[in-house]
């Protein structure tokens, strides 16, 4: 008796997306009768890996859908499992297939940079400074009396150098630093290029108007150029670990920045990008164990129990634990972690942006502007609490408050 075989269709439409279905039968066009370790047999592809391998799917298309299905029958030979599947893969879009093949390019091409750090003495006190500028909002403009100050891409550049310059130098200035934590993301761009395509114009990545975003593509260059620039100042200093954390307004346009600069060092043995998908971020560094989430996605209450159940033995392991958030454009604390109940303290973060029309007409626009940094102790936690506000920036007059 022959083996049992199965009927399948395979189609490739005309967007050149293929379709796979299947149904179990005796007979049919496709032999997939397979015996488990356990001596059960079954007749039918149960994977979305053994379809792959079946048709030849290629890696780059993306999985739309995949339902598999299974019920026990029986033959003239006995019971066995019968596997139905129903799948669907989309090949990637032009615009994916350039941007992979521009970072591949930029990988091969990218600086060649040795560890500068390689004879650091690790013997010491290990400390970790941590810079977090939160929400530069680069491409937004506004004017006074409209907003309450004015703000623009050269200004934008100026106050986001500015405040890495202090703050590392402030950071340093403690000592046996070995690393240093450099999220970036977190609205780094005001609006969302993605939304051109839905015919909004400038909008964040749900959608909403942004109508003070100057051309997308000039910012996106700008800050491209301004990562490039902070990044390798930093990694001067001491080894950097950049994380990426998508806002509500650069969900898209983060990640992809991310992966640029990801690209951009990759040849250099001093920088680290951690660009993948998550929208949250972790980072452990001896007895502290540091969260990042933009603020706008996850309600704070959930946030301890999500550090726990993400990261289960670092939790185990460490002393202290915090979330830094942006998205509020304001420092302050959350319930129920003000006292650290949970062990863990959950913190929005300031921002050096400045507040626009909308601000203003919704009174969110007297927080005080800065940015922050820690000194995490790697045996000891946190040591220090570092904070640049505005009005101690020097590179221009400092605009107050409208009259």
């Amino acid at each position: 008796m022959s083996k049992p075989r199965q009927q399948v269709i395979h189609t490739v439409d005309e967007q050149g997306a293929i379709h796979v279905s299947t149904t179990p039968f005796l007979t049919g066009n496709i032999e997939s009768f397979y015996i488990d370790s356990e001596g059960i047999r079954h007749i039918g592809f149960s994977t979305e890996e053994s379809v792959r391998a079946a048709f030849n799917i290629p890696d780059d298309y993306e999985t739309v859908d995949f339902k598999p299905n299974s019920w026990i029958q029986q033959d003239s030979t006995g019971p066995f499992v019968a596997h139905q599947i129903r799948a669907n893969f989309s090949p990637p879009k032009p615009g994916q297939v350039v941007m992979e093949s521009l970072l591949k390019e930029i990988k091969s091409n990218s600086p060649k940079v040795p560890n500068r750090f390689v004879n650091i003495n690790r013997k010491k006190n290990k400390r970790m400074l941590e810079i977090s500028v939160m929400d530069p909002h680069f491409g937004m403009q506004c004017f006074a009396p409209g907003a309450d100050h004015p703000y623009d891409l050269n200004l934008a550049h100026q106050l986001y150098a500015w405040a890495i310059s202090e703050l590392s130098s402030l950071g340093m200035a403690y000592g046996d630093v070995t690393e240093i934590l450099f999220p970036i993301g977190n609205d780094f761009l005001h609006a969302e290029p993605m939304a051109m395509s839905k015919g909004i114009g400038h909008a964040t990545a749900g959608g909403t108007v942004q109508p003070e975003m100057v051309a997308w593509h000039h910012a996106y260059i700008e800050g491209e150029k301004i990562l490039r620039e902070a990044i390798t100042f930093l990694s001067e200093l001491a080894p950097v670990h950049v994380v990426v954390i998508p806002g509500n307004h650069d969900r898209y346009s983060a990640f992809t920045l991310g992966r640029v600069m990801n690209a951009y060092f990759h040849n250099d043995a001093n920088v680290t990008v951690e660009c993948d998908t998550s929208p949250y971020k972790f980072k452990r560094f001896g007895v502290n164990l540091i969260g990042f989430e933009h603020g706008h996605s996850v309600a704070p209450i959930r946030l301890a129990a999500l550090m726990a159940n993400e990261r289960p033995q670092d939790w185990a392991e460490t002393s202290y634990r915090e979330w830094h958030l942006g998205d509020q454009h304001r420092k302050g604390v959350s319930k129920p972690s003000t006292f650290e109940e949970q062990g863990v303290s959950v913190e929005y973060l300031p921002s050096l942006v400045a507040p626009n029309e909308w601000h203003r007409i919704k009174s969110f626009n007297w927080q005080k502007r800065g940015a922050m940094a820690w000194v995490w102790d790697y045996h000891y936690g946190p040591t220090a609490r570092l904070q640049v506000n505005l009005n101690s920036y020097t590179g221009k007059p400092y605009v107050g408050p409208t009259e």
